[in-house]
């Protein structure tokens, strides 16, 4: 960090103020403003940073900080004391992986200042762009408000679990678009939890029906167009699941080989590009092996099957209820029955914690 604030006050892009504070010149960066696409006077009118008579400009950013009563402090060449939030990620870039990297991600309240000021910093340093692409994420929300801790309005990963399984909460996530918000209700996770089951029975229906030859024809089968185009697009993970589950209802609507096969290629090709968030890699989740299902619970089951059946259906009712009471749900899809374990309901992220009208608002960055 010291190395690189000397360089920049070589370049005449950093000076330091009379009580040894170190400050970059943004005029020094004439591509200011292009990480959060804002024009430069318009970020002087939003800047988190008050006026100091130190600046030589409104815009300009500390690199080093004189040392305080009581702070950890380091020995550098205009005096002791402690760098500033933006020369840390810099400095760490540079000393890890060069002055350029592939991709900088980040949160949407980091544009600016943070990455804005790295992103000065760093080119005016190396003459070269920091990042080829920067991807930042919207907020996770809840009812509209930002979701954090110190709202009271959060729900944990592990709380979500308790109802609903990881790979269901991750299909979740990309079933928006990452630079959205993404709010939070039980809702709409009980929607992904459904939307991966049926793509799961519907993958098991599609093998059944084409055998082992036709399942390994829809391996090698490339990778749809269509599927690449969408994630290509700014890693547009919506509109790739969206093409999956068109292929997926039209094989549901018409049972036929060509629309399985076109259905497993689709869902294969998921699987492969979504590999790193493990999204399409359970056996099937919320379907219980046979094996891993109580006799008891299996016996039920196939009794409550054939009262269905027999149109019974004062003893399938009676059948449901004993299942229930020993923790059991059975499930009528398009694609089968589902017999899966209940699980323990999931608590609202504003009950009983707060309400809507308690929830504070999400501070501007």
């Amino acid at each position: 960090m010291i190395s690189l604030i000397g360089s920049l006050i070589q370049k005449g892009a950093a000076y330091v103020a009379e009580d040894g504070e170190v400050l970059f010149s943004a005029a020094a960066a004439p591509n200011f403003g292009h990480v959060s696409g804002q024009r430069v006077e318009n970020l002087v009118a939003g800047t988190r940073v008050a006026a100091d008579e130190k600046k030589r400009d409104p815009m300009d950013f500390v690199l080093w900080k004189p040392q305080k009563p009581g702070e950890e402090a380091w020995d550098a060449p205009w005096g002791r004391g402690r760098p500033g939030w933006h020369i840390e990620c810099s400095a760490m870039i540079h000393s890890l992986f060069g002055p350029q990297i592939d991709l900088h991600g980040g949160g949407e309240d980091l544009k600016f200042p943070h990455h804005e000021c790295e992103c000065a910093q760093s080119e005016t340093a190396t003459g070269i762009p920091l990042a080829r692409h920067w991807m930042h994420n919207g907020f996770v929300l809840a009812r509209g408000a930002r979701m954090g801790k110190s709202m009271g309005n959060f729900q944990t990963i592990k709380g979500a679990l308790q109802s609903f399984s990881g790979e269901a909460i991750r299909l979740w996530i990309l079933g928006a678009h990452y630079r959205q918000p993404l709010d939070f209700s039980v809702p709409t996770l009980q929607a992904a939890q459904t939307r991966l089951e049926r793509l799961y029975g519907l993958k098991a229906k599609a093998e059944n029906l084409l055998g082992e030859q036709g399942v390994l024809s829809a391996q090698k089968t490339p990778i749809p167009d269509e599927i690449l185009d969408a994630l290509d697009d700014d890693f547009d993970t919506p509109r790739a699941l969206a093409l999956c589950e068109t292929r997926a209802r039209v094989f549901r609507e018409t049972s036929s080989r060509g629309a399985a096969l076109s259905f497993l290629a689709a869902f294969g090709a998921l699987r492969l590009l979504a590999q790193p968030s493990e999204v399409f890699f359970a056996s099937a989740p919320g379907f219980v092996p046979k094996n891993e299902i109580p006799e008891e619970i299996t016996r039920l089951a196939d009794q409550r099957q054939a009262a269905r059946a027999a149109k019974d259906w004062a003893l399938a009712d009676a059948l449901r209820q004993q299942l229930s009471e020993k923790g059991w749900l059975m499930e009528y899809r398009p694609e089968g029955a589902k017999l899966a374990p209940k699980s323990a309901p999931i608590e609202d992220p504003l009950s009983p914690k707060g309400s809507p009208a308690q929830a504070k608002s999400p501070a501007k960055p």
